[in-house]
């Protein structure tokens, strides 16, 4: 099977927080025989990072993080400034441009924020497609909301954006084939918002392998913090 990701930061061996459990599940497919590509906006990663990812993969398409105006971003745009803040042109065609000359089976855009590539985009011929959703935007905003002590810009900014964002979000995800979430909690989240989004759970996979290569942790008393 063909698989295309989007990803909004380079998924490396490096890399920290939810694109390291994407570079999991990239690396996953490939040992199961699956022809994996990935299209992926960069942020300062060194030449060496993206190199070893380009190993991997049947094929590899980068290019720079947009820059927006956040002081216009709010009013001038049909997306939540946090959809909008990842928009470029040059995604919406690359994305496109790749399905049909390599003839993927499927298109998974991991993050919400990337799944903006599949909704409505003028370019993209059929193909099968899924939003792995790290996180319900709406609820997180819904959260902040509610949150007396957090900051007052925070505060204003989710009171302006929730509705907008809620009603993005989700006729965003009708529009896919399936929704991936880590947990059983994650989806009761998502269809507590949308009862008939078709939604289905992918655990965070930990490369055991991988982690044997290293010494084992010293016994003095640890404390972790898992964000």
């Amino acid at each position: 099977m063909k698989i295309l990701f989007l990803t909004y930061k380079l998924p490396h061996s490096q890399v920290v927080g939810g694109n390291r459990i994407v570079f999991n599940r990239i690396k996953y497919l490939i040992q199961k025989g699956n022809s994996v590509g990935l299209i992926s906006y960069t942020h300062n990663e060194t030449d060496e990072e993206i190199e070893s990812l380009r190993v991997l993969l049947t094929e590899l398409h980068i290019g720079s993080q947009p820059v927006k105006f956040f002081s216009n971003d709010y009013t001038i745009s049909r997306r939540p400034y946090i959809i909008w803040k990842l928009y470029s042109k040059w995604m919406t065609k690359k994305v496109a441009d790749v399905v049909e000359d390599g003839h993927y089976d499927i298109v998974i855009a991991e993050f919400s924020e990337m799944g903006q590539f599949l909704y409505k985009n003028p370019y993209l011929s059929a193909v099968h497609t899924m939003i792995s959703c790290h996180r319900c935007i709406t609820s997180s905003y819904e959260k902040y909301r509610e949150m007396e002590e957090m900051h007052l810009k925070l505060h204003l900014k989710s009171r302006s954006q929730i509705k907008k964002i809620e009603k993005y979000e989700f006729n965003m995800y009708r529009s896919v084939d399936r929704i991936l979430v880590f947990t059983p909690q994650d989806r009761f989240t998502t269809q507590y918002y949308a009862p008939d989004l078709a939604v289905s759970v992918s655990s965070a996979g930990i490369d055991i392998t991988e982690l044997n290569k290293y010494s084992p942790v010293p016994k003095e008393p640890i404390i972790l913090m898992t964000g």
